[in-house]
C-alpha cells in the first residue's frame, strides 16, 4: 500500500474541516444509495407471504437470520441423493486443461517478468500466461476439428505437443536474455497488511469473502448445465462437431456457425474424455468456462496489487467475483465471463504499453539506444493482440468491445508518444497485433468466409449474405436483434405530445438506472467505488496513476455506448466492463483509504463483499445444489417446490424411450444437449426439417422422408414455438399449426404416445 503520509494528488493539505465535510458527504451518499438499493425488490419471481415482491434488504437478512435454510438448498433439502466426490473428474480435467494453459503461456510473457519477486507479479504473470495459452489451445482444437481429426484424441495430442514445442522453440532467444528493463517493482509500505487491530480484522474479513466467493463460483460451475443457451449451443455445438468428427458448416443451429473460441475447451475435453454422449466431457468444458472468470479476478488482484497495494488487490478481486453478473454466467455456463477476462487482459497490456511509452518521455530515452526496453514493450502490444483476439474469437462483440479500443490506444499512442516511438517500432506493434489476431480470431472468420460464405455469419447478411440465409430469415435475425424502445408519452395539461428527444432521455435514464442500481447483476460496492474513482480522477491529473484511469475510464465508456447502442441491452451484455468498473472501484477505495478515512473506504467494500456472498449462494443467481449427486441432477426435472434442472418433456424422454434403433425430430425445442438418443432439430432461426420432411407432401412421401432418416418419434414442444411467436420474440415459421399435427395423426402418418403432458404443451408422435 502506497505511504499514507503521499499526497498522491489527494485533499490531505487541506483543512479538517474540508476533509470532514468530504467524509461527511460520502458517507451521506454512500448510507443512502444503500437504503436506496437494498429496498429494491430481489427479483426473479420472489414474493413473501403475502406476494409482495421480496426486498433485496429482506432477502439479505433473512438469508443472514435463517444460514441453515441457505445450507439447506445447497443440498436441495434432501430431495435428492447427495454427492460430492462425482466432481473430482471435473476439477482434474479443469486443472490439468489449465496447468497446460499455463505451460504453453509461460515462454510468450516472460520478457514482462524477468525481474519479477513479488507474489502478485508472479500471478500476474501465471494469470496472464493462463488466458494466452487458452487462446492458443481453442486455436488449435480449431484448426484440428477443421481437418477432421477429432475422431480420436490422438490428433488433438499431437497437435497440442506440436504446439508446446513450437511456443519453446521461438522463445529459446528470450532465456538468452540476461537483463531486460523491468517495470518497477511497488514499494510496499507497512500498510500494505494492515497492522492495526480493526484494519487487520478488515483484511481478513475481505479474503475470506474473496476465496468464499470464488469457491461458490466453481462449486456451482461443476453443476449440470441448465440454461438455455449453453443447452442449446455452448455445449449442444462442441458435442455435434464431436460426435462428427470434424467441425464444419451447422445448417440447422445458426448459432454454431459463430465464432466458438471459449467452447472449443469443451471441445476438446469432450474429444480427450472420449464419451460417446459427450456427457463428462462438457461437465469440464463448463468447469474451464467457469475458470476464466477466476483466473481474471487474479490478473485483476495482482495487477491492482503491484500498483497499489494488497488490500486494494484483494478489494478489487472481490468486487469482480462477488459481481452477481459474474457469477450467474461462470455458474450457469455462458462466456460472458470469458469475454470480460479477455478485454481486461486487454486493458492490462494496454496500460503496461502506454505506460512504457511514458517512462521513455520523462526520461526522454531513445530507443535506438537499445533493444531491450523495445522488447518489454512489444511483449505488451503482443499480448494486447493476444487478448483482443481471443475476446473476437469468444463472440463477435470482441470485436468492437476489444480489437478497436486496442488498435485505437495503438494509434493514439504513435501520435501522442511519437517522440520517443519511433516509426519501425510502430509498424512492429501493428504487425504483432495482427499476426495475433490472425492466430486467435482470424481462423474463425475465415472459416465463416469459407464455409458460409460470409466472415461473419449471420451477421452483415445484408453485404456478405450467407448460406441457407434466405430473405425472410435475414429479415426474422434483424427483427429479432433490433433494439427496442419504447414509446413515452408525456402530458402538458389536456394536450399529449410524443417527443422523440423525451423518449430517448427517459430510455437512457432508465438504462442507467439499471446499471447503477436496479440490475440483478450490479454488485453496489463496485458503484460507489466507480463514483469516487470518477471524483478522485481529477484529484489524479498529475499522478503516476492517471494513464491507467483515463485509459479504463475511457475504455468502459465506450463499452457502455455500445451496450446502449449497438444491443438489445438485455444486462448480460455490459459484463465486459466488470473487470475494469472493478478496478477502477479498487482505485476510488484506494483513494478514498489514503485521503478521506480507511474505515469508510473498507466498510463499503466488505458491506458490498457481504451483499455479493449471500446473493451468488443462493438459488436466485443460479443454481446452487453444490453437493448434491451430478447423477441425481442429471435427471432432476423438478416438482412443485424444485425448478426442473432438466426440461420435464426430454426427461420423459431420456427416462421412457429406449436410446437404440430411435431417431427424434425435435420441433421447436432447441434445449438439445441433454437429449441421450439421436436427434434432429433447429433453431427458430433455420429452416425446420420437419417443416421439409412434412409439410405439403402426400402421406407416401412424408413417411418416406422420415423413414429415410430413420426418424421413429417426433416431438412438438408447443410451450416453445408459442413463445418464439408472440409478438416481439424472435419468431418461428408458421408450420406447425395444430391442425397439420392433427392431419398426420388422421392420415395414419403418426400415432400420438401418452406420456402425460397435455396436448397444448407438447406432444410426443411415434412414426408408423
Amino acid at each position: 500500500m502506497p505511504n499514507p503520509n503521499s499526497n498522491a494528488g489527494g485533499i490531505s493539505s487541506r483543512t479538517r474541516f474540508t476533509k470532514s465535510l468530504v467524509l461527511a458527504s460520502l458517507t451521506v451518499v454512500g448510507i443512502a444509495y444503500g437504503c436506496l438499493f437494498l429496498w429494491q425488490p430481489i427479483g426473479q419471481g420472489l414474493v413473501g407471504s403475502e406476494d409482495e415482491e421480496v426486498s433485496r434488504g429482506r432477502f439479505v437478512f433473512l438469508s443472514l437470520l435463517y444460514p441453515e435454510v441457505r445450507i439447506a438448498t445447497w443440498l436441495d433439502g434432501g430431495r435428492l441423493s447427495s454427492g460430492f466426490s462425482d466432481r473430482i473428474p471435473i476439477v482434474f480435467g479443469t486443472v490439468v486443461w489449465l496447468a497446460l494453459g499455463a505451460v504453453i503461456g509461460l515462454p510468450l510473457v516472460r520478457p514482462l517478468f524477468l525481474r519479477s519477486r513479488t507474489i502478485a507479479s508472479r500471478v500476474e504473470q501465471l494469470s496472464i500466461a493462463i488466458l494466452v495459452g487458452l487462446a492458443l489451445l481453442s486455436t488449435t482444437t480449431l484448426v484440428v476439428g477443421l481437418a477432421g481429426g477429432l475422431q480420436s484424441r490422438v490428433p488433438l495430442s499431437v497437435a497440442v505437443a506440436i504446439l508446446i514445442l513450437l511456443v519453446y522453440g521461438l522463445s529459446r532467444s528470450t532465456k538468452r536474455i540476461s537483463s531486460v528493463v523491468a517495470e518497477p517493482e511497488i514499494s510496499i509500505s507497512a500498510t500494505a497488511h494492515p497492522k492495526k487491530g480493526i484494519d487487520r480484522i478488515f483484511f481478513m474479513v475481505i479474503v475470506a469473502m474473496t476465496v468464499f466467493a470464488a469457491a461458490v463460483l466453481m462449486l456451482g460451475s461443476w453443476l449440470p448445465p441448465s440454461e438455455f443457451d449453453v443447452l442449446e449451443y455452448h455445449l449442444q455445438a462442441p458435442k455435434e462437431f464431436f460426435q462428427q468428427g470434424s467441425i464444419g458448416f451447422v445448417p440447422h443451429n445458426i448459432y454454431a456457425n459463430m465464432p466458438l473460441g471459449t467452447e472449443m475447451h469443451s471441445l476438446a475435453m469432450m474429444t480427450l474424455v472420449g464419451q460417446e454422449d459427450a456427457w463428462l466431457g462438457g461437465l469440464i468444458g463448463k468447469s474451464i468456462t467457469a475458470a476464466f472468470s477466476l483466473v481474471g479476478a487474479a490478473l485483476l488482484g495482482a495487477f491492482v496489487t503491484r500498483k497499489f497495494a494488497t488490500l486494494f488487490g484483494w478489494c478489487a478481486a472481490g468486487m469482480w467475483l462477488t459481481s452477481p453478473g459474474i457469477a450467474h454466467v461462470a455458474i450457469f455456463g455462458l462466456i460472458d465471463g470469458a469475454l470480460a477476462t479477455y478485454v481486461l487482459a486487454s486493458a492490462v497490456a494496454i496500460i503496461g504499453a502506454l505506460e512504457s511509452l511514458r517512462e521513455r518521455t520523462l526520461t526522454l530515452q531513445n530507443p535506438e539506444e537499445s533493444e531491450l526496453p523495445s522488447l518489454r514493450m512489444m511483449t505488451y502490444w503482443r499480448l494486447a493482440g493476444v487478448a483482443a483476439g481471443a475476446a473476437a474469437a469468444a463472440k463477435y462483440p470482441g470485436l468492437i468491445l476489444a480489437v478497436i479500443p486496442v488498435l485505437a490506444f495503438l494509434f493514439w499512442a504513435a501520435w501522442r508518444y511519437r517522440r520517443v516511438f519511433h516509426q519501425r517500432e510502430v509498424i512492429l506493434a501493428t504487425g504483432l497485433i495482427a499476426l495475433e489476431l490472425a492466430a486467435t480470431c482470424g481462423p474463425w472468420y475465415v472459416k465463416n468466409w469459407v464455409q458460409a460464405g460470409n466472415p461473419v455469419y449471420p451477421l452483415a447478411a445484408d453485404i456478405f449474405g450467407g448460406k441457407t440465409l434466405t430473405p425472410n430469415k435475414i429479415d426474422q435475425w434483424k427483427r429479432a436483434h433490433t433494439v427496442r424502445n419504447f414509446q413515452y408519452t408525456h402530458q402538458t395539461g389536456s394536450n399529449e405530445t410524443n417527443s422523440i428527444l423525451w423518449t430517448q432521455v427517459s430510455i437512457a435514464l432508465t438504462d442507467a438506472t439499471r446499471l447503477g442500481l436496479t440490475s440483478l447483476y450490479v454488485q453496489p460496492a463496485m458503484v460507489l467505488g466507480m463514483l469516487v474513482c470518477l471524483f478522485a480522477t481529477f484529484k489524479l491529473r498529475q499522478d503516476r496513476h492517471f494513464v491507467l484511469l483515463a485509459t479504463w475510464i475511457g475504455w468502459s465508456g465506450w463499452i457502455v455506448l455500445v451496450w446502449w447502442f449497438a444491443t438489445h441491452r438485455i444486462d448480460r451484455f455490459w459484463l465486459p466492463l466488470t473487470g475494469l468498473w472493478a478496478g477502477l472501484a479498487a482505485t476510488g477505495f484506494w483513494w478514498l483509504y489514503q485521503n478521506v478515512s480507511p474505515r469508510l473506504s473498507q466498510s463499503i467494500v466488505v458491506l458490498g463483499l457481504g451483499y455479493g456472498c449471500v446473493l451468488n449462494s443462493s438459488p436466485t443467481i443460479a443454481d446452487n445444489r453444490y453437493f448434491v449427486s451430478i447423477a441425481a441432477l442429471r435427471a432432476d426435472a423438478g416438482d412443485e417446490n424444485q425448478v426442473p434442472r432438466i426440461f420435464p418433456t426430454t426427461a420423459w424422454v431420456n427416462q421412457n424411450l429406449p436410446n437404440h434403433n430411435l431417431r427424434i425430430l425435435l420441433v421447436g425445442e432447441a434445449r438439445v444437449f441433454d437429449f441421450i438418443a439421436p436427434i434432429e432439430y433447429s433453431t427458430c432461426f433455420d429452416v425446420n426439417p420437419g417443416e421439409v420432411y412434412l409439410k405439403e407432401k402426400s402421406r407416401t412421401e412424408q413417411l418416406e422422408s422420415l423413414r429415410q432418416r430413420g426418424i421413429t418419434h417426433i416431438l412438438i414442444q408447443w410451450t416453445e414455438i408459442h413463445r418464439y411467436r408472440y409478438p416481439n420474440n424472435y419468431g418461428f415459421s408458421d408450420w406447425p399449426q395444430p391442425s397439420d399435427i392433427q392431419k398426420l395423426v388422421d392420415d395414419g402418418v403418426v400415432s400420438r404416445v401418452d406420456w402425460g403432458f397435455p396436448i397444448s404443451f407438447a406432444e410426443l408422435l411415434e412414426v408408423k
